[in-house]
């Protein structure tokens, strides 16, 4: 799977698998900064291979490939793939079970002690063949002495069995090395398993080396990995960059997904500052995969925004507990949007539109980056020699002349337009209407002209003879008091 995936990565830009800008270097990028060469870590070419015997379900041979180095991520697949193939020899399930066996013999030792005889019967006394006398052991204590060594046999061949089954997964790395990067594994495997002194996590001192055993194997790893071209808080970043940095982008949910998986599958394999740090220290563990359910989320959370609310509004809010069924729901919702993710395979194919076909014809095989190609002009040979409007259609599309040069005689051009009279008034019928109704409103005008001079006539002498009246009655009392004045007088 994990190659199909890689060819799925092949070509995508790397930023686009990114909410924001980064001021820190992933230690495992989404999108690998160079696919190929972790294409070429598969190949089983000579002499870049050697085959591997398994003695399981009888003899299988494999051909493996060999680690000439690479950036973290070439690291930690090459890791990957050797603790694969001690999977597949059954080491870690052997070195179990003879573990299992120390620790069983061990408690029948202790359970053994308890049932020491008592000295009082370890002696008896007995007669050589010569006649003296000696001291010698009582059958029964002879038999407990007896069964005791059994046990520490048991215990010294168990830890011997484990040691070796521990050792060649040790040298199972070494093997499947080049050759100028085995002299570093050396060194570090001389430090882990031969260090006399040492302290745990815990921080007490051993005095005894740790030997080969597997919590050497993980001090020897890590050492190595520091020592090439990893950092010590490399852990504490990758959780960091997968949980607030990474999207979808162009991805579809599955590969997308499934980067996700296989990248929390590279975290615990990481140096983290618990390890790297002097100990005891006060630092957390972080070189610890995200379980199944944080995973979903983080992986919902990277999608896009509005399959998010879908699968939200869908579920009712509820958070996604399995990386398979939000796979599952994701790829349900996608039909639902016009969002084109990019598909599985290695090349996106896109369909060719109406734009995208006029731009191809117009495209003239211009080199990138030269000048672009000026729009075809159009050109009628018929117009430029009998005449005509050349520049606006192609020959094909002419409709002012007819092959061999004869004009067309249902094209109206401008010359024959001349020859019709322009001076006839085509809006005769519009003047006509306009001049009856100006000399109707003439008409009116004047009827009522003289319709207000009556009635201004009629209102003149109504009004003269009204003002009369009122003078002669101004007169009448006047005349009264004047009469009035001269009788009182």
């Amino acid at each position: 799977m994990s190659r199909q995936l890689y060819l799925t990565m092949k070509g995508v830009n790397p930023l686009s698998c990114h909410k924001t800008s980064l001021d820190f270097v992933p230690p495992v990028p989404f999108i690998p900064s160079n696919v190929e060469s972790l294409l070429a870590l598969g190949s089983t070419k000579e002499p870049h291979s050697m085959k591997i015997k398994h003695q399981r379900h009888g003899q299988l041979e494999e051909t493996v490939p060999m680690f000439g180095g690479g950036d973290r991520e070439a690291h930690l697949l090459f890791i990957e793939m050797v603790e694969s193939l001690c999977d597949r020899r059954n080491y870690h399930t052997q070195q179990q079970g003879y573990h299992q066996e120390v620790i069983n013999a061990q408690e029948d030792l202790f359970a053994h002690d308890l049932s020491k005889p008592d000295e009082s019967h370890k002696f008896v006394d007995s007669i050589a063949e010569d006649g003296t006398k000696k001291k010698g052991l009582t059958p029964i204590y002879e038999d407990w002495i007896n069964a005791k060594n059994l046990l520490d046999d048991r215990i010294a061949n168990a830890k011997a069995k484990e040691e070796e089954i521990v050792h060649q997964h040790f040298d199972m790395y070494e093997n499947l090395m080049d050759v100028r990067l085995r002299k570093d594994w050396q060194t570090e495997v001389e430090k882990a398993c031969h260090t006399y002194g040492w302290i745990d996590e815990d921080g007490q001192t051993h005095k005894d080396p740790r030997g080969y055993t597997y919590e050497a194997l993980e001090v020897c790893r890590r050492n190595w990995q520091l020592a090439t071209v990893f950092r010590k808080d490399d852990a504490e970043k990758q959780t960091e960059y997968m949980q607030f940095y990474i999207k979808a982008g162009p991805l579809a949910t599955r590969p997308f997904c499934q980067r996700m998986q296989q990248v929390n599958t590279f975290i615990p394999r990481l140096p983290c500052l618990k390890d790297c740090e002097p100990t005891p220290n006060e630092y957390d563990r972080a070189n610890e995969s995200f379980s199944e359910q944080k995973l979903a989320v983080i992986c919902l959370r990277a999608l896009p925004r509005k399959l998010q609310k879908q699968y939200n509004a869908q579920k009712e809010g509820r958070r996604p507990t399995n990386v398979a069924k939000l796979i599952e729901a994701a790829e349900s919702l996608e039909p639902l949007f016009d969002t084109k993710p990019a598909s599985n395979t290695i090349k996106a194919t896109t369909t060719p539109t109406k734009m995208s076909v006029a731009g191809a014809k117009r495209s003239t095989n211009t080199p990138k980056g030269g000048p672009k190609s000026k729009k075809p002009k159009r050109f009628c040979d018929l117009c430029h020699e009998f005449g005509g409007a050349e520049n606006t259609h192609d020959t094909t599309d002419c409709q002012k002349w007819l092959p061999g040069g004869k004009e067309n005689p249902n094209f109206r051009s401008r010359r024959r337009q001349k020859t019709v009279d322009r001076t006839k008034n085509t809006n005769a019928h519009v003047s006509t209407v306009v001049q009856q109704s100006s000399a109707i409103a003439t008409a009116v005008q004047a009827a009522v002209h003289e319709e207000m001079k009556k009635l201004k006539k009629s209102s003149y002498f109504h009004a003269s003879e009204h003002h009369g009246k009122r003078k002669k009655h101004h007169g009448d009392r006047s005349g009264e008091s004047v009469s009035s004045d001269s009788n009182s007088r």
